[in-house]
């Protein structure tokens, strides 16, 4: 009887432990579209271009290149035409630093990691002049982080004055 009971009791807290690794594993995504299983979201968030940028679903990729290849920009930063794709972000992981052709700024994680802080300052582009919008619509702003690849897709949102705003870095 007493070999029973230890037998019976062995099963169950084999079941318990199996069923908590597999919850542990289909339960635990930290971001919704992510394969990031074992690696910091600090390494993984890494230098890239600008990809996609959704306004409610609406690419405003074009958007941006109309502005910086009109009156006062003029194909900023001197060269015709401009595409903000093209643009390269330098993530600077040791000093959270971002650095852009558009301006610098920092950023830090925050709710566990689950959502990313950024402060971008819109560098004065040419002839003396300070540009109109930010890329981040503030220059503080907090993206909730839908998507971080080990591969260093990053994909970040955010709704700002009731507009869901998407952004893509690779």
């Amino acid at each position: 009887m007493m070999l029973f009971m230890k037998l019976h009791l062995k099963a169950k807290l084999t079941s318990l432990v199996m069923l908590a690794i597999v919850g542990l594993f289909t339960a635990c995504k930290k971001y919704p579209e992510n394969d990031l299983w074992f690696k910091s979201p600090e390494s993984a968030f890494k230098s890239g271009k600008l990809t996609a940028f959704t306004v409610d679903g609406a690419d405003s990729i074009p958007m941006w290149n109309a502005i910086y290849n009109t009156y006062p920009y003029n194909g900023f930063p001197a060269q015709l035409p401009f595409n903000i794709s093209d643009a390269f972000w330098r993530i600077d992981n040791k000093y959270d630093i971002i650095e852009s052709t558009f301006g610098d700024g920092s950023y830090h994680f925050f709710s566990n990691k689950k959502y990313i802080y950024i402060y971008f300052k819109m560098a004065v582009l040419t002839n003396n002049q300070p540009p109109n919008y930010n890329i981040f619509y503030t220059a503080e702003s907090n993206w909730k982080i839908l998507r971080l690849t080990k591969n260093g897709i990053f994909r970040i949102q955010r709704t700002y004055n009731n507009k869901v705003y998407e952004m893509e870095f690779d």
